[in-house]
């Protein structure tokens, strides 16, 4: 299990995993023992993301960020991001793991409607 809190005063940019001057996150992994191979894991994560008010005003009057920026933030609503895998250990030493992250408010708009991203990793321990 993990919990990580981060938060910034809003004047300074970040430059973290993701433009945000406050951010939550919890989640966890486990390997139980009805999985398919005791190598295996499984994760999900939570995360809950805002911006200052001055970053707010910046975007809504057209600026853009390293990460976000669009001609205008129309309609400001905090970035919720729900993540989940599962690592196969397909033989020694290689991990294939599909990838869901939903996304709602992202880039902080509301008005754009959520996301689904799919993914896959592989990873080779050598």
């Amino acid at each position: 299990m993990f919990a990580r809190v981060s938060w910034n005063d809003g004047k300074t940019e970040s430059w973290g995993y993701s433009q945000a001057d406050f951010s939550a996150n919890v989640g966890i992994t486990m390997k139980p023992k009805f999985f398919i191979n005791n190598n295996d894991l499984f994760g999900l994560c939570a995360s809950y993301t805002t911006i200052s008010k001055g970053q707010q005003k910046y975007l809504t009057d057209g600026g853009s960020n390293f990460m976000i920026g669009n001609n205008g933030l129309e309609k400001y609503a905090p970035e919720i991001v729900i993540e989940t895998f599962y690592s196969f250990n397909l033989v020694k030493n290689l991990f294939i793991s599909p990838n869901y992250q939903f996304i709602m408010n992202p880039g902080y708009e509301n008005l754009r409607g959520n996301t689904h991203v799919y993914g896959i990793r592989v990873n080779l321990d050598f």
